[in-house]
């Protein structure tokens, strides 16, 4: 095989890799869109350990919906400077989703979603994306 050869395979191979990787993080991302399918009014549960952070165990989403609805690829993940709070992590469940709240001095700084079918089975769970919510947004209904 000529030099020419291998340049021009190995160049295609990285082309594919590169636009199966875009297509992959497109797809996933959008995903995380079926936030959508909830509501402020739709109720939550938290586990036990949330009650810490000042999280109700149990709720509605509230205003965390709406922010939530604004979020971002993570490479475009900022953090809120002289913010106080609580540092961690929880899954909360809504209806047939599991969301997971990551946040940083109480403000939530990433999301994902996971969905479940009719028998408690993986249907799909999103890539990570960013936002900036406060914690204290769940149960505050405007």
């Amino acid at each position: 095989m000529k030099k020419g050869d291998k340049v021009f395979y190995t160049f295609l191979i990285i082309l594919v890799l590169v636009n199966f990787y875009i297509f992959w993080g497109k797809w996933n991302d959008d995903r995380f869109a079926h936030i959508e399918s909830l509501s402020a009014n739709s109720n939550y549960s938290a586990p036990p350990y949330a009650e810490k952070y000042g999280v109700a165990l149990h709720g509605k989403l509230g205003a965390m919906y709406d922010c939530l609805t604004k979020y971002r690829l993570t490479s475009i993940k900022r953090f809120t400077k002289g913010k106080v709070g609580p540092t961690g992590s929880f899954d909360i469940k809504v209806d047939e989703f599991e969301l997971y709240l990551g946040f940083a001095s109480g403000e939530v700084t990433t999301s994902s979603l996971t969905k479940y079918n009719h028998r408690g089975e993986v249907e799909y769970a999103t890539r990570t994306v960013a936002v900036n919510c406060d914690i204290d947004l769940l149960n505050k209904l405007e």
